[in-house]
């Protein structure tokens, strides 16, 4: 619940909550080398990243570091 109190400016909390819970892992193997991505459909094929993404709902958070590695 809230009230705006500035009647000049429009309220600009959103609708509703929301949030999103994001997760990156890294690998290591034993020569030392660590796992990196390209993704397919990045705005820069040229950059490399840790794989990672998006904690699905109820999902515990080391479920989803292993489901995205």
């Amino acid at each position: 619940m809230i009230l705006w109190m500035d009647k000049k400016v429009p309220c600009r909390m959103p609708p509703f909550a929301h949030h999103y819970v994001g997760v990156g892992g890294i690998v290591i193997n034993d020569k030392n080398e660590i796992l990196l991505i390209k993704e397919n459909r990045s705005v820069d094929s040229r950059r490399w990243k840790l794989p990672g993404g998006f904690v699905d709902q109820n999902e515990p958070i080391s479920k989803a570091v292993e489901r995205e590695v």
